[in-house]
């Protein structure tokens, strides 16, 4: 997939990134990295940085 070349070759990597053709699936695992990030940064209201296809 392009996209994901694209972002190996960038300097922040793919740990946050999201893929996924289902889009019921992809906004489940998107809720899930968000909650994992809130709870993760202890910040109430934290903007997590997430890049989602």
């Amino acid at each position: 997939d392009m996209v994901r070349e694209i972002l190996k070759k960038g300097y922040r990597g793919t740990k946050k990134t999201i893929y996924d053709k289902d889009p019921k699936r992809l906004v489940e695992r998107l809720i899930k990295l968000i909650k994992k990030e809130v709870i993760m940064a202890n910040i109430p209201n934290r903007a997590p940085r997430i890049i989602i296809f």
